[in-house]
């Protein structure tokens, strides 16, 4: 009796993340299911639900079962492997989770109920994220080129007009209508046509035409300080002014300054992802707790952030976007603790690093062909919303990763 009960704890005790995901993946699709009707298309949506709830749950808890089953189809040769012993692995999560709360910003429906808003409200921090993340990256490097920027841009480039022009060409076939081309397809810039959202495409070209010239800033302490205290300055004196303009005249300042030239705020967190990093020694010893307590905090700082923007963009500001509390003091604050607790986390799973190269992939597909693709089979139900953002980066993460292993495709999706 003690024997069985000994190995009943040694499985649940080994196995507890994979019987979590699959209990919750479980919960989440009976729950869907028993407010839709029957039918083989809503049938399809449960368990594609299921399916999605369970992959992103094991992502976010590291499963390795998971990983392990999952990476066998992938051909390692393929795939990005490269300094595999000297990369943090920390960073490619972080970026697969920021990516996963882009996809919640652009397509759940935050007007429908107050549950899909709190819900929409945890992706305050995806975008203030990949800045810090490519701060991280590029002005920790030992040298930057005008030749390597113009290589970037390039690469940034290719794949903007690759999509745009794609998306013109399909919605013009489709609605029989080929007017507004050149927003269509130039647009992405200054957050116009069909992929609007290409606007951190056009920030990133921004912050590469003067990269060589941050990085020289950045390696000397003093101007990196200045930089810092220049650009957060710029930020919070903005938001207030936003907040005023917001409460006495009902309108959001920022809201005039399309996101694409928002460089202050972008800066801010680009700088101050550099300087984490840089020290990234010097946190993991200030955060020297377990994993599993690191994971807790994590969760609380992002429920704590959703709903500080939620009570903001329903009681106070006259917009409900959370691009405007980027400059909040309070979520600049809880974003950078949050970097810093994912940088300090001590991961080793090469498949970590095989999701994250679909990154791109997912950012490029998933609001203007997978969004409007699920939104069609819309059963009628608010919840719908909560679980579009789920099944879309299910699928996209999959195109992503087939487009990236097809040797004339992946440049489409790699920088």
């Amino acid at each position: 009796m003690n024997a069985n009960k000994d190995n009943a704890l040694i499985f649940v005790s080994k196995y507890w993340k994979l019987l979590v995901s699959i209990i919750f993946s479980l919960a989440i699709s009976i729950l869907l299911g028993t407010k839709m009707a029957l039918g083989f298309v809503n049938i399809l949506i449960i368990f594609l639900v299921f399916i999605s709830t369970f992959f992103l749950l094991a992502v976010f808890l590291r499963d390795e079962c998971v990983f392990k089953l999952i990476s066998r189809p992938f051909n390692r040769k393929t795939i990005l492997l490269e300094n595999f012993e000297k990369r943090n692995i920390s960073l490619d999560f972080l970026k697969i989770i920021a990516t996963f709360l882009v996809v919640v910003l652009h397509t759940v429906d935050k007007d429908c109920e107050d549950i899909n808003y709190l819900f929409y409200c945890f992706g305050f921090c995806a975008i203030p994220l990949f800045f810090m993340v490519d701060g991280a990256l590029l002005l920790n490097k030992e040298n930057i080129t005008y030749k390597y920027c113009l290589k970037k841009i390039g690469k940034i480039l290719f794949i903007a007009f690759f999509w745009s022009f794609l998306a013109f060409l399909v919605f013009g076939i489709l609605t029989k209508n080929f007017s507004d081309w050149y927003i269509n397809i130039f647009g992405w810039f200054i957050q116009k046509g069909h992929n609007s959202i290409f606007w951190f495409f056009g920030t990133m070209i921004l912050i590469y035409l003067i990269l060589p010239f941050l990085h020289k800033l950045y390696k000397n302490t003093f101007t990196r300080r200045i930089v810092l205290l220049v650009t957060l300055l710029i930020s919070i004196v903005i938001y207030f002014i936003s907040l005023y303009t917001s409460m006495k005249y009902g309108y959001v300042f920022e809201g005039k300054i399309i996101q694409t030239f928002r460089v202050y705020q972008w800066l801010f967190y680009f700088y101050m992802g550099g300087v984490l990093y840089f020290n990234l020694e010097k946190i993991k010893t200030i955060v020297q707790i377990s994993a599993s307590l690191k994971n807790i905090i994590i969760i609380l700082l992002f429920c704590f952030g959703a709903m500080y923007c939620y009570c903001f963009g329903k009681f106070i500001f006259a917009e409900s976007y959370c691009e405007f509390q980027y400059s909040s003091p309070m979520i600049m604050t809880l974003i950078i603790i949050i970097f810093m607790f994912f940088i300090s986390l001590d991961i080793h799973n090469s498949f970590i690093i095989i999701l994250s190269n679909a990154n791109i992939g997912v950012y490029v597909m998933h609001r203007v062909y997978l969004y409007k693709l699920f939104s069609h089979f819309n059963p009628g139900i608010s919840t719908y919303s909560i679980m579009l953002p789920i099944m879309i980066y299910f699928c996209s993460e999959i195109i992503g990763l087939i487009i990236v292993n097809v040797k004339f495709l992946k440049n489409t999706v790699r920088i």
